[in-house]
Parts: structure tokens; sequence; C-alpha cells
């Protein structure tokens, strides 16, 4: 399987599909999954992905998220 972001870089002003490889940083934060990725021009960018704040889904199952926000299959 061949991991891809479509992802909008602010320089180019264009989307793009990005590669596993031009991802930076992935962070699980308070707000929801933020991704760093640098595009084929050198800008480096985030996203914000996922669901945002578990808090905002009370009784929302624990587990780990795939980019897309939706529950890996093991847990849900």
């Amino acid at each position: 399987m061949i991991v891809m972001f479509d992802a909008h870089c602010p320089r180019c002003n264009a989307i793009r599909l990005l590669p596993i490889s031009r991802l930076r940083s992935l962070v699980n934060s308070p707000l929801g999954i933020e991704v760093t990725l640098e595009c084929y021009c050198g800008a480096v960018f985030e996203l914000l992905l996922g669901q945002g704040p578990a808090a905002s889904f009370p009784g929302a199952p624990a587990g780990p998220a795939d980019v897309s926000g939706r529950m890996s299959p093991s847990h849900r």
C-alpha cells in the first residue's frame, strides 16, 4: 500500500499529492492530529486532521486513529 497525502501548498497555491517520504512530523495533540509536510517546492506546512478533541465526543472509544480520523480496524 502506498500512503499519499493530498494537501494545499501555500507557496505553490495548489493541491499537491505528497508521498509519505514528505511527512516531517505527526503529532497527536488536543486539537487533533497535526501533520507537518514538505512540498516539492520546499515549503513546510501543517495540516490539522482527525475528529478534534476527544472531550467533544462523549463516550468515544479510545484507541489509535489513522490520519483520516477514522478508528483503526482493530479498535472499532
